[in-house]
């Protein structure tokens, strides 16, 4: 029979090969997003509003609950791997990572955002034709916005309806929504309430723009896919090896795991290995 030191190598493979499958079957389907993108000129069907993961048991994942569940289960396993410098370890990690989850899921979704400033000034520019003013189209457009524009859109609305002028209360929505499309959009929309002129046919050019900016962002993933998957696979490959290790080879890994020195160079080699990932991620990352 094998022994457990042995088995580590298998082991090994066995995740890396698992990481690769997942990896690249993502990669392929932001590839397929890209390539629809620039034969049909559409958009990819996606889910534009954060989705609330459940467990299970019928409990959310970004719940305190499930955090307070993971923390638990971080520090068990670390108990059982190295005693308590690895659970103490284990504990402050995961509660780290989940808070940092936690805080990246409550953002709200930029692209999301910029869809529906698309959707506004559509919204804006049928009303136009239609024959209302820029003020009547503006709050016409803010009364049928959606989430996740709702929010400022309702501000919105309540300024308007105590006679706050036009331009302080678009200069505010753009500020709320905090992106470029929506700044260009309150700029386009102010310049024509103060000068006059053919608003419609400006707002379908400033809709134009923000459908090519998605668009372009879409292949822009596409085309940063293989750095992305490189950065997760260096990223997870020495902390991976490094639990496997400790869990095929505990006689061995001991003294490194309850001596002082020991957790020292493996919490400084975890460190790093952290900050060569946030590097990589930060190289890839374009703005368009």
């Amino acid at each position: 029979m094998r022994s457990a030191s042995a088995l580590s190598p298998a082991l090994g493979a066995v995740f890396l090969s698992g990481a690769a499958v997942v990896l690249g079957a993502r990669a392929r389907r932001c590839r397929r997003e890209a390539e629809r993108t620039r034969i049909l000129g559409a958009p990819a069907p996606a889910t534009e509003l954060p989705v609330r993961l459940r467990a299970p048991w019928g409990l959310r994942v970004n719940s305190p609950a499930a955090t307070a569940l993971g923390v638990m289960t971080s520090v068990w396993a670390g108990w059982l791997l190295g005693g308590v410098p690895t659970a103490v370890a284990a504990g402050v990690g995961s509660a780290s990572a989940f808070g940092a989850w936690r805080r990246r899921r409550a953002r709200p979704d930029p692209v999301a955002i910029d869809r529906r400033v698309q959707e506004f000034a559509d919204g804006v520019a049928a009303a136009v034709r239609a024959g209302q003013s820029i003020a009547q189209a503006v709050d016409f457009a803010a009364a049928e916005a959606r989430p996740p524009l709702e929010e400022a859109a309702r501000e919105f609305l309540a300024a308007r309806s105590v006679g706050a002028p036009l331009q302080p209360t678009l200069a505010r929505f753009a500020d709320r929504t905090d992106t470029d499309e929506s700044r260009l959009l309150a700029l386009v929309l102010g310049i024509h309430h103060r000068a006059g002129g053919d608003v419609a046919e400006a707002l379908e050019e400033v809709s134009s723009t923000i459908r090519h900016r998605l668009g372009l962002r879409r292949e822009l993933r596409a085309l940063t896919a293989q750095g992305r998957i490189s950065g997760v696979v260096l990223g997870a490959l020495p902390a991976g090896f490094f639990l496997i290790l400790t869990t095929t080879s505990r006689g061995q890994m001991q003294p490194v795991l309850r001596s002082l020195p020991g957790m020292a160079m493996v919490s400084m080699g975890l460190l790093l290995d952290s900050l060569a990932f946030l590097w990589i991620r930060r190289l890839l990352r374009i703005e368009a």
